[in-house]
């Protein structure tokens, strides 16, 4: 790749880092600049499971979703127990042992879903970032709004909550 980046490139390497290094002949001239992290993953060539796993989780868009199953998994907890619990300050308030234990199994559950580590959904569903609304409609229904089967069975939290066997 020559120094000189044209529009095409740029929008192809969109994740890359680009500096400009100089002008010459009223042309700018770019050097590709590799961020730490990125440097990091690419020197080990191959990206993990467990990496994929949490990159994936951890989209804004998809953290936001199953926040509010989390959200929902404490406040049956409580209702469980004949408590009320305002939403306002759910997350700031103290809880019982067997409560992060809920939490713990559903994090985990909802971690060993195969949609987090299947490579061929990266041109697709991980493609980009999609709203709010398509991944709520993915855990709610199990498909995406395209009606691509995403999930077996939409995300049900109670049956989260129970602790399986990892498949590692």
């Amino acid at each position: 790749m020559s120094n000189q980046l044209s529009r095409e490139e740029k929008v192809q390497y969109p994740h890359l880092a680009w500096r400009k290094t100089g002008k010459q002949s009223g042309k700018w001239y770019y050097r590709h600049v590799v961020p730490v992290g990125l440097r990091k993953i690419l020197g080990r060539r191959e990206i993990t499971d467990a990496h994929l796993i949490a990159y994936r989780m951890s989209k804004e868009e998809i953290l936001k979703n199953w926040l509010l199953y989390l959200k929902m998994v404490v406040k049956a907890y409580f209702s469980n127990l004949g408590r009320m619990i305002d939403d306002e300050v759910i997350f700031q308030t103290q809880f019982d042992e067997q409560l992060w234990i809920n939490i713990k199994n559903f994090v985990q559950n909802l971690s060993q879903l195969p949609l987090w580590k299947d490579r061929s959904m990266a041109s697709t569903i991980f493609s980009g970032k999609q709203n709010y609304g398509y991944w709520e409609e993915i855990f709610r229904t199990g498909r995406s709004k395209d009606g691509v089967r995403v999930l077996a069975k939409p995300l049900n939290f109670m049956e989260m909550i129970v602790r399986h066997e990892r498949l590692d």
